[in-house]
């Protein structure tokens, strides 16, 4: 049987990689036979912040590198992710950056010139 550290790295890993087909905390609760809550008091105490907040983390900072792609619009970025609807996305992002994904492509743009940044529409 794995500690619970090991459980919480095997999660962390999913969530890393972007190889976890949903990233509810239920997805990873139930084959661990624990309760989404037992679950999410683990994922905290070892990593210092909540899961839905660490998974946040993760797909911003993903979100960064793959709005430097120009020919990727803002929706299939979302995608990506594993947002199923692009405005949740942009909320995210605004919450984290206080700045939308178009906003960021701008200043990309801006800072780095045509090479990045200008995206593609939506």
């Amino acid at each position: 049987m794995q500690t619970s550290d090991q459980r919480i790295a095997v999660i962390l890993r999913k969530i890393e990689d972007g190889n976890a087909a949903s990233l509810a905390l239920k997805t990873f609760s139930r084959p661990l036979q624990l309760s989404a809550r037992r679950l999410g008091s683990l994922f905290r105490s070892s990593t210092g912040k909540a899961f839905r907040s660490y998974v946040r983390d993760v797909r911003m900072a993903r979100a960064q590198t793959l709005l430097a792609d120009p020919s990727t619009s803002v929706k299939e970025v979302a995608a990506v992710l594993g947002y199923s609807v692009t405005s949740s996305f942009d909320r995210d992002f605004r919450r984290v950056f206080a700045i939308t994904p178009h906003t960021f492509r701008q200043q990309l743009a801006a800072l780095y010139g045509n090479t990045c940044g200008q995206s593609k529409p939506d």
